[in-house]
């Protein structure tokens, strides 16, 4: 940080590494959607991603159409909330609670979780549309419930369920913030 508390170039480029290396807050990982504000102007984002209305209120469901990997291709045209979105990790970084290489060592850890759970959940929920992951936590629950022997499954499952538990509790740790609930038609 500079004496003025501005951000050295060296901050800056560290954030924008971390942010470019993990892109969980725009690909479905621990946010269902996108609140739009007036001003917003989303140009190529539209044509992308749908918007959609939920009283009076605009969004658009994640994972963003507009991310390329882990980085935004309407990276200049993007909406206020993801403009001024950062995650707890960021935040903590900055403030000096973790350092630079432990922070990419969690986004490591949070993605080898997600790369080994998002499959298996997509296989037992049967999903065929692309989806985050936080939109298959409740079909996950619906499968079990559907089956004759939901607790028998459940046994069957326990690494997976293991996994998913360690992945949420890293992810409310370390990644996600307090967030407003979400439209009434997002579960």
């Amino acid at each position: 940080m500079g004496t003025d508390g501005s951000k050295d170039g060296s901050t800056a480029a560290a954030e924008s590494d971390l942010c470019t290396s993990c892109g969980m807050c725009c690909d479905g990982t621990y946010m269902a959607w996108v609140r739009l504000v007036p001003g917003d102007d989303i140009g190529r984002l539209t044509v992308l991603h749908p918007e959609h209305t939920d009283e009076g209120k605009h969004f658009f469901v994640q994972p963003c159409a507009a991310l390329e990997g882990t980085r935004c291709s309407v990276y200049t045209d993007r909406p206020t909330v993801c403009r001024s979105y950062r995650c707890q990790l960021l935040d903590r970084t900055a403030a000096g609670e973790h350092s630079v290489q432990r922070a990419a060592e969690l986004i490591t850890q949070a993605r080898q979780l997600a790369d080994r759970i998002k499959p298996q959940m997509i296989e037992r929920t049967g999903t065929t549309e692309p989806a985050g992951l936080i939109h298959l936590y409740g079909p996950l629950e619906e499968h079990y419930n559907s089956l004759p022997e939901p607790d028998a499954a459940r046994l069957a499952d326990a690494d997976l369920l293991f996994d998913i538990t360690a992945f949420r509790r890293l992810i409310d740790r370390h990644f996600a913030k307090p967030q407003q609930s979400a439209p009434s038609d997002i579960t």
